[in-house]
């Protein structure tokens, strides 16, 4: 019952991506955006410059946010390491009870390729960069089946999965399957989120 509460969609949440070459800050309430920023420019300088200019834009204070979300990759480790920080510092400050939640943006790009194929034919794969020549690899047997682990994979063992295969850029390596490029971004669908989130297991 506690953290049924934190579902509630008038809460105001602030979320933090930064597990890819794009970082994105926004603030959620009731499945929409009321301010959301995205760049290019590296986590460490534009965290807390992203999030000052969501909550001046939408004049509210940390104060004001009820829910703390952040991205915990697969991804940049220096992004991901540095939201879960921010969050779980601001959430230990706050005078009121304020949760963390975290997300994967592999399950994230699912709902989006969701969206964006309405006559996708499963079982599907989606692949992002992981490190050593090997590729983070999420399987989608059938429409939302969540049910596959995320297992890292070699070129090879991916080829001989014979399924259609999506993925982000890549940062450096580049990945030579064939598959369908997809733009990682979270402002057109701001309602995938509360599907996607689960809470940490520490909070104020």
């Amino acid at each position: 019952m506690f953290l049924e509460k934190f579902k509630n969609l008038n809460m105001v949440s602030l979320v933090i991506d930064a597990s890819s070459l794009n970082v994105q800050v926004g603030i959620l309430k009731e499945k929409q955006w009321i301010s959301f920023s995205e760049n290019n420019i590296p986590a460490l300088e534009s965290i807390f410059t992203s999030v000052r200019h969501c909550l001046y834009e939408t004049n509210l204070e940390l104060k004001d946010i009820n829910r703390l979300m952040y991205c915990e990759g697969p991804g940049s480790t220096l992004g991901i390491r540095l939201s879960s920080m921010a969050c779980q510092t601001w959430a230990r400050l706050s005078n009121t009870t304020i949760i963390t939640f975290s997300f994967n943006n592999l399950y994230a790009i699912a709902k989006i390729i969701k969206e964006e194929y309405k006559d996708i034919k499963y079982p599907i794969a989606i692949v992002s960069e992981s490190i050593e020549n090997r590729w983070h690899c999420l399987m989608i047997l059938k429409e939302d089946d969540f049910s596959e682990k995320i297992k890292e994979l070699t070129i090879t063992e991916i080829e001989k999965l014979n399924i259609p295969l999506f993925a982000p850029p890549p940062k450096k390596s580049t990945f030579s399957l064939e598959h369908k490029r997809i733009h990682y971004s979270l402002k057109p669908y701001p309602f995938i989120l509360e599907e996607l989130i689960t809470p940490n297991e520490n909070f104020n």
